[in-house]
Order: structure tokens, then C-alpha cells, then sequence
């Protein structure tokens, strides 16, 4: 992301999001954060957002997938969870599914 006053780069994680209803209902498509740098609060698309997350989903399913056929089960419940959460602004019915294959490999896998 790159703040629109100070011209600052760095992932979305370090922008924090605005809550304040002013922006979040005069405002339905955009999201409101503040730059880590100077404080000043940008905007950003939401579909931007949504791509961006629908990326970070295919990469924790691909880390996910190469952790279980390695047999190092220990990073999966955190992957796991990360990919809960991201999924809940976008219900993308895979996710869910593929929540269940890996709630199954980890069963078989524990004995």
C-alpha cells in the first residue's frame, strides 16, 4: 500500500484500519487507513483489498499443503487460523472446504 499524502510503502498489515462511521458509511466501497509514517488516514478500494486477500488465500493453501506433505504439522493450526480469518470478509466457499480437507489430514495424521 502507499499512503496518498506522504508517499510511504509497506504492506496493508501496517496500515490500520478506521473504523469511524463518518467514513465507513459515507464511503461503502473504499476502506479508510492510517499510514504508519506520518498518520494521515488514505484511501483504498475494497475490491484492491479483496484481490490482495484472495492472493494471501492461494499462498497459506500452497504453505499449508507443503507443510502437511512434509510432515511438519507444527506451523498448520497458525496457517489454519490465518486463513479463517481472512476468508470472513470474503466467504469464499474453497476456503471452507479446504479447512476440512486439512481438519482430516491433521486427524489422520495424529493417529
Amino acid at each position: 500500500m502507499r499512503c496518498q499524502h506522504c508517499g510511504y510503502e509497506g504492506p496493508r498489515s501496517e496500515f490500520k484500519r478506521d473504523m469511524d462511521p463518518v467514513y465507513t458509511s459515507a464511503s461503502p466501497g473504499m476502506r479508510v487507513r492510517a499510514c504508519p509514517r506520518c498518520n494521515q488516514n488514505s484511501f483504498f478500494s475494497r475490491m484492491d483489498e479483496r484481490d490482495e486477500d484472495e492472493e494471501e488465500l492461494k499462498v497459506l493453501c500452497l504453505q499449508i499443503q507443503d507443510a502437511i506433505n512434509a510432515g511438519e504439522l507444527k506451523e498448520v493450526p497458525h496457517l489454519r487460523r490465518k486463513m479463517i480469518e481472512l476468508n470472513e470478509g470474503l466467504d469464499m466457499e474453497w476456503v471452507g472446504k479446504f479447512v476440512r480437507f486439512i481438519d482430516s489430514k491433521m486427524r489422520k495424521s495424529q493417529g
